[in-house]
């Protein structure tokens, strides 16, 4: 700090003829001349006016006397060596003011000398210090105030000098990192970060050098080995002659947000991917409909002894494994094709106990723990069964033919909020070779695989199967130990209506006279070979290519209909909208819809009023067959079913 006012001229001579007294006598500092025995020759009134004496009452009277006398032993020992060195500078004493007061003061002086080289007198100035130590005062109560206040702050405040060194670190930072504030003072940026953050740290240094302020993520190493991401909001400092002196930084742990971030990222990723999924099934299906509905009809063409019979069921056995492919990529997307009911899952897995030995590696071995009296769980035990025989073989994979342990186990937990049937919990743990966080993250991936090392197998799948029954799945690796999965599923509270559930009957259009029946699709192929499909079990037929047209054909049908078909994509108007507007118009009239997508995940989409039934794309023209039949009565067919 600054002193408050500029320091007397020490090298003034004084006036010979009378010691410098009036010289002295006029300067605005306090001064004092003391002979060899520190006994005082001359004060100014400067002097008198500090500390409230009179001139007559200072000369003569020894320096000393006016001091606080715990500084009278020091003061005589200065004075000596005062007198060796012939100058003092900052000598700091505090003096006594006649009413008692003690007045810190800082002297500087030397001494002058007779032309015989004896000692003639001191010259000494005083200055009053009171100013500048309330000012060091003042200082120091903002700084602590200052402290204080950067301390409760919850972000942290880095300052580092311009070695990258840290000069200051706010309660906050050093909590972050684990460390005193006597540890991280001195410490070097460095200290927090591996290779790679140095490396990347050094950019950014060199660009505050250039007077560049930044905000940047950075990862940080606490002292007991975690790893932090941080949020650095970060501006250069300088110093009064412009030079880069260091920088400083608020510093926000960001290591949840940034996960969840990832987290959600990872999730609208296979969002995204279930979508394209769903979709391609769903036009995948379209086209396989067109192609099985041609089959069907071609059998009928054909003699039972026909030897293209044999190429027809090739065809049906090629169209039978798209179909599955079909449904495999709709059971990712979180809509396979359901057969639900109310089963208990520990007793599922216990009647699959001799299936999973035999599919287990020798070395490995199983531990069951399944809980009694489990709640059900309602769901498509084919699909369930399918995610325990994928986890317990990737379990067993894991173990890499070395031995092991596997632990399958089921059991409960209650709900969250208190309330409701809990959740029934199946855990596969294993203690093979567990999985690095990159592939934990990538493990739902369907376009990722880490089959040839333990673990991955159809996880893309397990993950929509899960979904598709409202539960999740949770996954806990460590490389070299083992990997721990958990699917939880809603306990049952009742079981839910099967699609096809409030079918409606309808007779035919008129005795003697074939049934009129109306089917929209926008697909040309699909909608003509569905047409030609109803003409052969001996429905007449009215086709619409859209959902405005099949609704105004059905207005001016009328009575006449005795049946409607109903894609459920369509532009314009939807097979969902078309289907409401005819059952506000004749609540009786029989609608099916149809769709690549599963007749579960249909029937979702109408919970009333439904409609007569729901059929999935590719059907068959015997499925369609015992569709109808019930809501409009079987017909006699000119050609044979096909077999």
């Amino acid at each position: 700090m600054k002193d408050p006012s500029p320091r007397p001229d020490l090298e003034l001579e004084p006036a010979p003829d009378a010691g410098g007294e009036n010289l002295y006598a006029t300067a605005p500092y306090p001064y004092q001349s003391l002979d060899e025995q520190g006994r005082f020759l001359y004060v100014n009134p400067a002097w008198c006016d500090l500390f409230g004496y009179g001139l007559e009452d200072v000369v003569g009277s020894s320096w000393p006397e006016y001091l606080d006398p715990r500084c009278r032993d020091l003061a005589s020992d200065r004075f000596s060596g005062f007198k060796q060195s012939g100058r003092v500078t900052g000598y700091l004493f505090d003096v006594r003011h006649r009413d008692g007061l003690l007045i810190p003061i800082r002297l500087d002086g030397r001494i002058s000398y007779l032309p015989d080289g004896a000692f003639e007198r001191t010259h000494c100035f005083l200055i009053d210090m009171r100013p500048e130590l309330k000012a060091r005062q003042q200082l120091m109560e903002s700084e602590e105030k200052y402290r204080s206040l950067l301390d409760r702050v919850q972000g942290g405040i880095w300052e580092i000098d311009r070695d990258g060194r840290s000069t200051y670190g706010n309660k906050a930072l050093c909590d972050m990192l684990g460390v005193t504030e006597e540890e991280f003072l001195g410490s070097h940026m460095f200290d927090y970060m591996d290779e790679r953050g140095i490396e990347m740290i050094k950019g950014h240094l060199a660009r505050r050098e250039q007077g560049i302020a930044e905000q940047h993520d950075h990862e940080l190493i606490a002292k007991d080995g975690r790893r932090i991401t941080v949020f650095f909001d970060t501006r250069p400092l300088f110093d009064e002659g412009g030079e880069y002196c260091g920088a400083i930084a608020e510093v926000l742990d960001v290591t949840d947000r940034r996960r969840m971030e990832k987290e959600d990222f990872h999730a609208q990723k296979l969002k995204s991917l279930g979508i394209l999924a769903g979709g391609i099934a769903h036009d995948f299906n379209n086209l396989l409909q067109a192609m099985v509905g041609n089959l069907d009809l071609a059998e009928l063409e054909v003699p039972r002894d026909s030897g293209l019979r044999e190429y027809f069921r090739g065809i049906r056995r090629a169209a039978g494994r798209a179909g599955d492919l079909c449904r495999q990529m709709l059971a990712y997307a979180g809509r396979g094709e359901f057969e639900v009911e109310d089963f208990d899952l520990g007793l599922l897995v216990k009647e699959m106990a001799g299936l999973i030995s035999v599919s287990l590696d020798k070395k490995a071995r199983l531990v069951m723990d399944l809980s009694p009296s489990l709640p059900r769980v309602h769901g498509d035990v084919t699909q369930l069964r399918q995610v325990v025989m994928n986890l317990i073989t990737n379990a067993s994979e894991a173990l890499g033919g070395e031995p092991g342990e596997i632990r399958v186990s089921v059991g409960t937990e209650p709900a969250s909020e208190g309330s409701g049937p809990g959740q029934v919990v199946l855990t596969v743990q294993d203690t093979g070779c567990g999985m690095d966080p990159e592939t934990q993250q990538r493990l739902f991936d369907p376009f990722f695989s880490t089959k040839f090392s333990g673990r991955g197998l159809g996880m893309a799948a397990v993950r929509g199967i899960v979904d598709s029954h409202r539960g999740t799945i949770t996954v806990d690796s460590i490389p070299l130990q083992g990997t721990t999965v958990r699917v939880a599923l809603p306990a049952s509270t009742g079981t839910l209506d099967k699609a096809g559930d409030g079918l409606s009957d309808r007779a035919g259009a008129g005795a003697g006279e074939a049934p009129l029946v109306l089917i929209a699709d926008d697909e040309e192929m699909v909608l003509r070979i569905l047409g030609q499909m109803l003409n052969i079990l001996g429905y007449r037929v009215l086709t619409a290519h859209d959902g405005d047209e099949a609704l105004a054909i059905f207005r001016r049908a009328g009575g006449t209909l005795a049946a409607v078909l109903l894609d459920l994509t369509m532009p314009r108007m939807d097979g969902q909208e078309v289907f409401l507007a005819i059952q506000a118009a004749d609540p009786q009239m029989p609608v099916v819809i149809f769709s690549g997508f599963p007749a579960e995940d249909i029937a979702l989409r109408f919970p009333e009023p439904r409609p007569a039934a729901f059929l999935q794309k590719p059907f068959s023209l015997e499925g369609l067959k015992l569709v109808l039949g019930p809501l409009l009565g079987s017909r006699p067919t000119d050609g044979s079913s096909p077999g």
